[in-house]
């Protein structure tokens, strides 16, 4: 029962935040959407709801360690509504997260605009700065 209500809630958030349409399903509590340059996913889960922007496959071979501080930096710039994070398999994403309760279109639509924008600006530097030639 919980599963089919965090389902309808991330769906009825989109929906209010007119993004359904432009959302593709990936599966029964995940979607997906192409926003600027980057792709946003949103998914919910028992009692929470994130928002993750795959932003690399994995951190650079080289300058690794910098690349990581780098990382922790610009956490810090973004001042706690988004963090960065090496996934188990190696992927560099952003992320937000939090409880449903209380969640509402407004709140939600920011998570997105957040992980959005940040993702966007950031990928280019970080790409120049630890990817380039």
């Amino acid at each position: 029962m919980a599963r089919k209500a965090s389902r309808d809630v991330l769906k009825t958030l989109l929906e209010q935040c007119r993004l359904l349409e432009m959302a593709n399903q990936v599966n029964e509590n995940t979607y997906s959407i192409e926003w600027g340059s980057v792709t946003v996913v949103t998914g919910s889960s028992g009692g929470g709801i994130v928002v993750v922007a795959p932003m690399f496959d994995a951190p650079p071979r080289r300058r690794r360690e910098a690349f990581c501080h780098r990382l922790l930096e610009l956490n810090s710039e973004m001042g706690g509504t988004a963090a960065f994070a090496v996934q188990p398999g190696g992927a560099v994403v952003l992320q937000v997260g939090r409880g449903l309760k209380g969640i509402n279109a407004d709140e939600f639509g920011i998570m997105l605009g957040t992980v959005a924008r940040f993702a966007q600006d950031y990928t280019s530097r970080l790409r120049d700065e630890f990817f380039g030639s």
